[in-house]
């Protein structure tokens, strides 16, 4: 009896020692150069690190294959406390990061709730092959573009980067894009233009953001003098971006010659219709606009005073509608509320909750709902 009854205590320890293997946790974070390799089992409440090394004209690719949980990755250069890089990855969707100083990195990884998988955090060419022989231009200011290396050359400059046209062209071609930090659209681009001259002739727009269906960005225009002969176009295109305005910036002489100029143009096209972000934060500039805003009274309709209701209705991504008589679709810029169908465009100001609109020679008051 006394054997048997060591026996299965000898059993019960085995299935104990079993069973706490089968729910081991463990996070293994471990650096070799270039490379950062992540093993999670289990792991919860866990945090590692390892040191990466970046090289010259480097960033990061990121690779997890999580079968569980998630991963908060932060990256930041030895001896500082500012990171380049803070986010949580699941799943198996990798990601690329703009170009990093050359140094060590801290890689810091923590998982707060239980995950399984791998992840891997490395250093690749910050110039990747994009599709139809393109490449991939990423910033570390959080944009990316492609780009044809045959027509296009990347010049990285002080605060920005500019994409030149080094194919057969009438002069200089170019697209600059630099973020700056603390400074609105507007700002951006009085200083920008206040170094093209003949501002009495400098055209203004504004529309969607390059690379964007609902954020909003401000354009400026300058076309060449007639008898300057040189067929130099100035454009700038300007929007709120994270706390700051992101300026692009084009430069354009043109030939007259069609298939000349359009090779430019066709260069330029495949940059600017790639445009793409990995994180645009929503713009505050007019964040006091988006609402809807009523107008209430009496009109007579065959002899009778019936109650009428008029509205206008404008969206975070400055779509928006007209009711009237009739219904309208528009979008509303700055000061205008201009018709998607076509049609003149109508003056507006928003002051507190009231929206002023001027019909004709009037101004109605509209009040927020």
């Amino acid at each position: 009896m006394k054997r048997i009854t060591i026996l299965l205590a000898v059993a019960v320890a085995a299935l104990l020692i079993l069973s706490a293997c089968g729910t081991s946790a463990s996070l293994s974070v471990v650096g070799n150069n270039g490379v950062v390799t992540v093993e999670a089992k289990n792991a919860e409440d866990m945090e590692g690190s390892a040191v990466l090394t970046v090289g010259e004209e480097e960033q990061l690719a990121a690779a997890p294959e999580l079968t569980e949980g998630v991963l908060h990755v932060i990256v930041r250069k030895t001896g500082e406390t500012q990171a380049v890089l803070e986010e949580d990855f699941s799943g198996a969707e990798p990601a690329q990061y703009g170009k990093l100083e050359p140094g060590e990195y801290d890689v810091i990884i923590r998982a707060e709730k239980k995950a399984n998988g791998v992840m891997t955090i490395r250093t690749v060419p910050f110039e990747e092959e994009a599709a139809d022989g393109l490449r991939a231009y990423v910033s570390a200011d959080g944009w990316s573009v492609d780009y044809d290396p045959q027509a296009i050359e990347v010049i990285e400059e002080d605060g920005g980067v500019s994409f030149v046209y080094v194919g057969e062209s009438a002069g200089d071609n170019r697209i600059s894009v630099r973020r700056l930090d603390g400074q609105m659209p507007g700002e951006a681009l009085y200083d920008l233009t206040t170094g093209w001259g003949r501002e009495e002739e400098i055209l203004r727009s504004e529309g969607f953001f390059p690379g964007t269906e609902n954020r909003w960005g401000y354009m400026r225009f300058l076309y060449p003098e007639e008898k300057d002969g040189s067929g130099l176009y100035r454009s700038a295109i300007a929007g709120e971006y994270n706390g700051g305005a992101l300026v692009f910036e084009f430069v354009n002489h043109l030939s007259g010659d069609d298939e000349t100029d359009m090779a430019v143009t066709a260069a330029f096209e495949t940059v600017m219709d790639s445009v793409r972000y990995e994180d645009f934060a929503p713009q505050t500039e007019f964040s006091y606009v988006p609402g809807t805003y009523v107008l209430s009274g009496e009109e007579e309709i065959e002899g009778k005073a019936a109650e009428t209701v008029y509205s206008v209705t404008l969206n975070e991504d400055h779509t928006g509608r007209l009711s009237l008589q009739d219904d309208a679709d528009v979008l509303w810029t700055s000061n205008q509320l201009q018709p998607v169908g076509g049609g003149e465009p109508l003056q507006y100001d928003v002051e507190g909750d009231n929206l002023y609109l001027e019909l004709g020679e009037d101004w109605l008051a509209f009040q927020r709902e």
